[in-house]
């Protein structure tokens, strides 16, 4: 393999500067939303916002009786474990 010349270097970042710059002011919107385009994206963006909102409230409406199968089973292993070396 042959080293780089810093000049081949420096070549190349201009080109990709030129690119760069050319990219930078093309970017944007291809054209502008249609309102139904824009009806259409606000109720995708509230229909996953409810998901959300509805997988969080499922959530903690199931917590407490996990929080007390969880105690319970705590519990009996104590109890187990007591009976069981205590004596």
């Amino acid at each position: 393999m042959s080293p780089v010349r810093h000049s081949e270097l420096t070549m190349n970042r201009g080109r990709q500067s030129a690119y760069n710059e050319r990219v930078e002011k093309n970017m944007g919107w291809c054209s502008p939303s249609t309102p139904r385009q824009l009806l259409s994206t606000v109720s995708l963006f509230a229909f996953g916002a409810g998901l959300i909102a509805y997988g969080v409230h499922l959530s903690y409406v199931h917590i407490e009786p996990q929080r007390a199968r969880t105690l319970a089973r705590d519990q009996f292993v104590r109890d187990y474990l007591r009976r069981k070396y205590d004596k």
